[in-house]
């Protein structure tokens, strides 16, 4: 956390704002491909819910899609990208993640919804 906080906390600031670019390529991904889904959080730390409400409570949880969340995890594993593997749908960002990654990441996940939607 320290370290995080050093130089007024650009660390952080800079994890945020691709975490954020991030959220938003996958909404726009998910609302291309005409899927209910979503993502939430804060930017270094978020999830992916297929789901056309808001997810606010554990009963909201309980309604998610999480067949349509296990193909994409198991979609985006072929592809070299590893999400945490229960419906939740946790993405975690670090330092070390760029812009680029951000842009392949989508590409890798706009590929993964199509193939989706085919099957």
């Amino acid at each position: 956390m320290e370290e995080l906080a050093e130089k007024d906390g650009s660390a952080l600031r800079k994890m945020n704002s691709i975490g954020a670019m991030l959220m938003e390529g996958l909404e726009n991904a998910f609302r291309e491909q005409g899927l209910p889904a979503q993502a939430q959080g804060t930017g270094a730390i978020f999830s992916t819910f297929f789901t056309d409400r808001p997810v606010e409570t554990y009963r909201d949880c309980l309604r998610i899609d999480k067949e349509l969340y296990h193909k994409l995890w198991l979609g985006l594993l072929d592809r070299g990208i590893r999400i945490m593997c229960d419906a939740r749908g946790m993405w975690f960002l670090s330092t070390a993640h760029t812009n680029r990654d951000v842009e392949e990441t989508v590409e890798k996940v706009t590929d993964t919804l199509k193939e989706m939607r085919t099957e």
